[in-house]
């Protein structure tokens, strides 16, 4: 309870008319402070082996995690895999990039081999990466986004964002400010309505008092 150490985990054992006779044993391997890993092999009757690798890794200015799980589908007799990840990390030069996948191969891979009774029934996946800048007085974005919508035969119908620019700006004029905003989306889908959207927001922050009482408007 007080370290970590490598070594087998519980096996687990169940079965199917889906997946068949079923099997797993996870190995979880901690060689460093820093990182570890869980590398879980899956032995399906009717499907044959899938393969699950999660690595975490975690230092003080980000922390990264990523699982993938891939196999060859006895029964379709396609290659199928599924990626997730988690990455966020400080950056020199005020700089920071975040990224969150989501992904599969096909539309059917999480009703197929999901354990997670929630996960079977997702509609809709969404992966993201940016790049983010932060200023004393502004900052300053660019990210793209892929979505999957898993109730169609595939996406080409469904809404990506490639890339999109966002950027904030705030200017002190004495006691008001002045600020503006701007958003700069490419969208595009294979099928249907493509196109960029640039999107200006200037305001102005006044503020006003009022028997003593200070408003900001």
């Amino acid at each position: 309870p007080l370290r970590r150490r490598s070594g087998l985990l519980l096996p687990e054992f169940s079965t199917s008319t889906q997946r068949g006779t079923e099997f797993a044993l996870p190995y979880y391997w901690a060689p460093r402070p820093d990182w570890d890993a869980t590398l879980t092999p899956r032995w399906m009757s009717l499907r044959g082996v899938l393969a699950d690798i999660e690595l975490r890794h975690a230092i003080s200015d980000g922390a990264q995690s990523l699982q993938w799980s891939a196999i060859n589908d006895l029964k379709s007799g396609q290659y199928r895999q599924h990626i997730q990840s988690d990455i966020r990390q400080q950056l020199p030069a005020q700089l920071s990039f975040a990224s969150k996948i989501n992904y599969v191969s096909d539309h059917l891979f999480l009703s197929d081999f999901s354990l997670d009774a929630t996960e079977t029934s997702t509609a809709y996946l969404s992966s993201q990466a940016g790049l983010r800048w932060q200023g004393a007085l502004s900052d300053a974005q660019l990210s793209g986004q892929y979505h999957q919508n898993l109730t169609l035969l595939n996406d080409q119908t469904t809404l990506q964002i490639l890339p999109r620019f966002e950027s904030h700006t705030a200017l002190p004029l004495g006691d008001s400010t002045l600020h503006f905003d701007q958003q700069s989306t490419r969208f595009a889908r294979v099928v249907g309505t493509d196109g960029t959207r640039i999107a200006l927001h200037p305001w102005l922050e006044v503020p006003l008092s009022w028997q003593n009482h200070a408003i900001s408007s």
